[in-house]
């Protein structure tokens, strides 16, 4: 427990700390176990970035009686915030009432932050690929306009690739099977 590599705690079910490892504290923030447990009095409020979090672990690990791969954001003793997992269960008596919970927590900040940059990549990728699709389509329309004109002119026009993905009455012209034009 104390030399695990992992922070490892015990709180109570109302999220009072009971007992904490040196990895833990140091996560934290902490130089000690000891000033973790008595400056963190409610895991909710004083740890907790968003609180709801807390209640919601709390809530889940009343129900199911252990959670796995718990993500959430803490606040460390010098106010920088941080990312943890956490994997917990819950230690009951013999009639089933939850008596304290043991956690191991993880720290996953620089995970969270490459996730984040990676999904910001990804989203700037998707725009730059609809205005490049935007731009064909454009382009698409502007050539059914054109060989369009053309038609109503009689002259023909010719693109550098083949289908320009509109029918193309421009090229009748060339076979002389042309409608008649426009006045």
């Amino acid at each position: 427990f104390e030399n695990a590599v992992e922070g490892i705690y015990q709180s109570t079910p109302q999220g009072r700390l009971l007992h904490v490892n040196r990895a833990m504290a140091r996560i934290c923030g902490y130089d000690s176990p000891d000033e973790l447990c008595s400056s963190v009095r409610d895991l909710s409020r004083d740890l907790y970035v968003v609180s709801g979090h807390y209640t919601e672990f709390a809530r889940v690990l009343d129900a199911q009686g252990e959670v796995r791969g718990y993500e959430s954001q803490i606040k460390r003793k010098d106010g920088v915030i941080i990312w943890v997992s956490k994997n917990a269960r819950a230690v009951r008596d013999p009639e089933g009432l939850r008596l304290y919970d043991e956690c191991m927590v993880t720290e996953i900040t620089a995970r969270k932050e490459a996730e984040t940059k990676l999904h910001e990549q990804l989203d700037e990728l998707r725009r730059w690929h609809e205005a490049m699709l935007g731009r064909e389509e454009h382009a698409q329309q502007l050539k059914c306009e054109v060989n369009e004109l053309c038609r109503q002119i009689g002259q023909s026009v010719r693109y550098p690739s083949q289908g320009s993905g509109c029918r193309s009455v421009a090229s009748d012209v060339t076979t002389g099977n042309s409608p008649p034009l426009m006045p």
